[in-house]
């Protein structure tokens, strides 16, 4: 469970969160181009913005668990919020961004079984909330190998907040803690697109992107292709070769 924090009545308001997050951008450019308290003074604007989401995320938690039980869907729900320094890393990546719009500073996951129980789960969702976005990277994986159904829908009241939901299987599950257990043990964050990886995709990030097809055969129920084996063989061995070099990048 994530701490509340202090009172959530300071909500910042949508101008004042775009101006803190514009003061974010600029000085993260170059520091000597803002002063540093009002880097602080943004920083906080960004805080509570963030820390506002708190109670639609919990009414959203709270309301998952009660459709995973009331559909017998065997389902392990879980709740964050976006971390300081991933919002940032946002903001300096996406320098386009508007922070107060962002999708994904709420979230909750159901882990569940099967990808018959995502797919269950995703109707029955829809069906209560047939205004929600959906996000299908199970049919259509994002180039990092990345699989779930993320579903972006209102909750709660005063303030209502959108919380984006991740419908993950067991196996989606265990290859995205995977990718982030290694992001955070190397310093490198490996969960990002091959398109956004810089300068290029690394071996480790080209492996997991061909082990994830690799699960994705197996848990629909197929039988991986020798050209896909072969793939996965061969980046493996790059992320070896990497390795015995100095490391995995």
């Amino acid at each position: 469970m994530v701490s509340a924090g202090n009172s959530f009545s300071s909500s910042p308001s949508t101008s004042q969160v775009k101006k803190a997050a514009h003061r974010i951008k600029k000085y993260l450019r170059d520091p000597a181009m803002a002063r540093d308290d009002q880097y602080a003074e943004a920083l906080d604007v960004i805080q509570r913005h963030r820390r506002a989401h708190y109670p639609a995320m919990n009414t959203a938690a709270v309301s998952l668990r009660g459709y995973c039980s009331r559909w017998d869907i065997p389902g392990t729900v879980s709740e964050r919020l976006k971390r300081m320094e991933t919002i940032l890393d946002k903001l300096c990546r996406h320098q386009t961004m508007d922070l107060s719009k962002m999708q994904d500073i709420g979230g909750c996951r159901v882990i569940v079984p099967t990808i018959e129980n995502v797919r269950l789960l995703q109707e029955r969702l829809l069906k209560n909330h047939p205004g929600a976005r959906v996000s299908d990277y199970v049919d259509q994986p994002r180039s990092s190998g990345y699989r779930a159904v993320h579903i972006v829908t209102e909750w709660g009241t005063n303030p209502c907040k959108p919380i984006e939901i991740q419908l993950r299987s067991a196996v989606m599950h265990q290859w995205a803690d995977m990718v982030e257990f290694v992001s955070q043990v190397i310093g490198v964050n490996y969960k990002v697109d091959l398109n956004e990886a810089s300068p290029e995709p690394s071996p480790f990030q080209q492996w997991a992107k061909a082990f994830s097809e690799v699960l994705r055969v197996q848990e629909e129920g197929g039988t991986a292709t020798q050209e896909l084996l072969s793939l996965h063989q061969e980046a493996w061995q790059a992320v070896l070769n990497e390795d015995q070099g100095g490391g995995v990048k």
